[in-house]
């Protein structure tokens, strides 16, 4: 290995140039010329969990590595080589196989080309360790990184760029058409993640991504607590989010389920204003309420529904069910209800004898 620190430094950074070029093209661009040639999502994730598969090997080419002196020419150099050798022809050949035609010969090519680069990758690795003294080990390793982090980012410019310029080449504009669709399929979902980007908890992937569904759905469903917790009625998220009355009940129990999980955890890190907050959602999941409605809803047979009436009338906690005229709570929730309530608030309520009327004396009494 040559002595001169600032050639070692360009070659190292160099070669994961290399390979970030790669991967770049991997991320930025071949999802879209795979859906752009009428493949499907499917498609497109099944690619790239098999072309990935190289690096989930690379640990048994690094044993190799270390094990054979391949030719005679050392543990690493030769390996490096051939893998840059096997990368360069398979970028030769992929452009004339169509993965429409022929998918499983474009993903096979795809594997060998990330084999050439996983052997390149853990033999490069390998040379730098086995060349670089100890305390320079930090260095080159950050040379490395950031030479693949700087062809990732030129690479994935100079595409978007070429995109724009050929926007009117066939398969681009087919990779538009397609996210096009895909935006108006569910306009809700995009819309409310632009409106709470700033509340995500992860970062959204790209639009190729085979888990960008999943994403997407992920928004639809927390979109579909918001509306529950603020009073929508069952009709309302049917139709809004397709979501089926029954299929409410099971992830209303699967939420509360992890709110609980939620509340355990807070109480043995001893975080008590966040129990208050995890408990307060909690209950408001479960009935389906705004934060208002909470001092009601603690009352037996009283409802979203019931509560929501109450509330509106202008009988908005207990104290004010004990004031309230027993007249005008039969009149908003029925005489049963109307009495029930009463009684839970230590107010027993006489009824009045049938055939007469609240302020008449029976003919009897005279």
């Amino acid at each position: 290995m040559h002595r001169s620190k600032p050639l070692r430094y360009t070659m190292f950074a160099s070669l994961y140039f290399t390979q970030g070029t790669i991967l770049s093209y991997f991320t930025a661009l071949n999802a879209l010329y795979l859906l752009s040639r009428g493949l499907t999502m499917t498609d497109v994730g099944l690619f790239a969990a098999i072309a990935l598969l190289p690096f989930v090997l690379k640990i048994f080419l690094g044993m190799l590595s270390d094990r054979v002196n391949l030719f005679r020419l050392g543990h690493r150099k030769p390996y490096i080589l051939i893998g840059l050798l096997v990368q360069t022809i398979c970028l030769i050949i992929v452009p004339y196989i169509d993965p429409a035609q022929y998918y499983w010969g474009f993903v096979a090519i795809a594997f060998i080309l990330q084999m050439g680069m996983a052997l390149y990758d853990t033999c490069t690795d390998g040379l730098a360790l086995d060349t670089t003294p100890q305390e320079e080990q930090g260095t080159i390793q950050g040379f490395m990184v950031g030479g693949r982090a700087l062809a990732v980012v030129v690479t994935a410019s100079v595409l978007g760029l070429l995109a724009e310029y050929y926007a009117d080449i066939k398969e681009f504009k087919q990779a538009e058409e397609y996210y096009t669709l895909l935006l108006n399929k569910d306009p809700e979902n995009v819309k409310a993640l632009f409106s709470y980007a700033d509340y995500l908890l992860e970062n959204e992937p790209p639009m190729y991504d085979p888990d960008y569904d999943d994403f997407l759905n992920s928004i639809k469903t927390a979109l579909f607590f918001k509306e529950w917790i603020n009073e929508k009625d069952e009709e309302y998220l049917l139709e809004t989010y397709n979501v089926r009355p029954g299929e409410i009940r099971i992830k209303l129990s699967l939420a509360d389920w992890l709110l609980y999980a939620s509340e355990e955890l807070t109480r043995m890190l001893k975080l008590k204003e966040t129990i208050k907050e995890v408990i307060k959602i909690r209950l408001r999941l479960k009935h389906g309420i705004k934060e208002e409605l909470l001092p009601l809803i603690k009352l037996e047979n009283i409802g979203r529904v019931r509560a929501r009436k109450l509330f509106n009338a202008g009988i908005k906690d207990i104290g004010e069910v004990k004031k309230a005229k027993a007249a005008d709570l039969i009149q908003l929730l029925g005489k049963k209800v109307a009495l029930k309530i009463k009684e839970q608030v230590g107010q027993k309520v006489k009824e009045v004898p049938k055939g007469t009327r609240k302020g008449q004396t029976s003919i009897e009494k005279f």
